[in-house]
């Protein structure tokens, strides 16, 4: 049987899966922002928050 080589860019996909929920975080909360004047006001203001908070607990588990 032949096995694999692993090559370098292939290792844990762990980080780059943190960053992809970070920077949807990101994404959604500035949606939300963008949004809240013309939909669902406050409540878009506070799932923004909610995003906003998530992201700084995924940026501060990493230090």
């Amino acid at each position: 049987m032949n096995k694999l080589k692993r090559r370098p860019f292939c290792g844990s996909r762990a980080g780059y899966e943190v960053e992809a929920v970070k920077n949807f975080c990101i994404c959604n909360a500035f949606k939300y922002l963008w949004r809240h004047g013309k939909k669902n006001g406050v409540e878009d203001v506070k799932k923004a928050a909610w995003y906003l908070n998530k992201f700084i607990e995924l940026e501060e588990k990493e230090k």
